[in-house]
């Protein structure tokens, strides 16, 4: 249970930079110029709290880094120890990057400024910076770049499936006879975008399993809490996969036909129910070796 409030601040972070990161870019793929604007203004206050969250989760997750290093409780805790938090490689680099990002975001978003794509890749910024702090920075080398790059990717691929499932809900409840259409439109502009997502989360996952367990780890890694808590997160992912499916071939075809949101609005519930299940394992994992040490 020592580890449950590092995990706590983990699953925040993932959670708020990866819904600020989706939603914004959500009008981009997944709507038309007509609709971006009124997108963009509707989640505009929902951006700034998540941004908000996101920079306090970070400066207490940095508290709580420090207190584990150091073995030392947070009333306790000192400059100095912060200081050598600091020093460790990427550390200061990665953080700084996080703040500035989210600064220059939050400064955008609140004088009503700025591209949406420039809010956009800010917030990409943001969130993958979070790659630092997990396996992905953990090896060394050509390798270790390799290994950072695709736990970048698949952070971002993350985050836009989480955040497409927020919009739709958004959409769906703002006013369900009246949006039926507008919902029906952005999932036939999400198809592809889903097809790649799926596409790149299933690379790099394989990918970064791959270099943490390494030759012959894999058989070792399923007796380990990483390993139990690694099967709960691949059951839950292919019940979104399940759900997801369901939407694209059943549900979404419903919706068009009749305008029937109902059905489609349950699965999204239960696909957002499992998506941030799998996030609090995320956060949970990066705490944990695969070796069990």
């Amino acid at each position: 249970m020592e580890d449950l409030p590092a995990a706590a601040v983990r699953f925040i972070l993932v959670m708020t930079l990866g819904l600020g990161f989706g939603l914004s870019v959500f009008g981009l793929h997944a709507l038309d110029a007509a609709h971006r604007q009124s997108w963009n203004a509707r989640i505009r206050g929902t951006q700034i709290g998540l941004s908000l969250a996101a920079l306090a989760a970070s400066a207490l997750g940095m508290a709580i880094l420090a207190g584990r290093m150091f073995g030392t409780p947070l009333r306790e805790l000192e400059p100095s120890h912060l200081q050598t938090l600091m020093e460790l490689p990427g550390f200061a680099l990665a953080l700084g990057l996080r703040i500035a990002a989210l600064g220059g975001f939050l400064m955008m978003a609140v004088a009503g400024i700025g591209r949406p794509v420039i809010q956009s890749l800010l917030l990409a910024v943001a969130l993958a910076t979070l790659a630092w702090f997990g396996h992905g920075a953990a090896s060394d080398g050509e390798l270790g770049l390799l290994h950072l790059a695709s736990s970048i990717v698949h952070l971002l691929a993350a985050g836009l499936w989480l955040g497409a499932i927020a919009a739709f809900l958004l959409i769906a409840s703002a006013s369900p006879n009246s949006e039926s259409g507008f919902l029906s439109q952005a999932l036939r502009r999400f198809h592809l975008t889903g097809s790649l997502i799926v596409g790149l989360l299933l690379a790099t996952g394989l990918l970064n399993a791959a270099m943490m367990l390494g030759s012959g780890g894999l058989a070792t890694a399923w007796g380990t809490a990483w390993g139990q808590l690694m099967v709960l997160k691949l059951l839950a992912f292919a019940a979104m996969l399940g759900l997801a499916a369901l939407n694209r071939f059943r549900l979404a075809p419903l919706l068009a036909g009749n305008g029937a949101q109902g059905p489609l609005v349950f699965s999204l519930r239960a696909e957002l129910l499992l998506a941030t299940s799998i996030l609090f394992l995320v956060g949970w994992l990066g705490l944990l070796s695969p070796s069990g040490d």
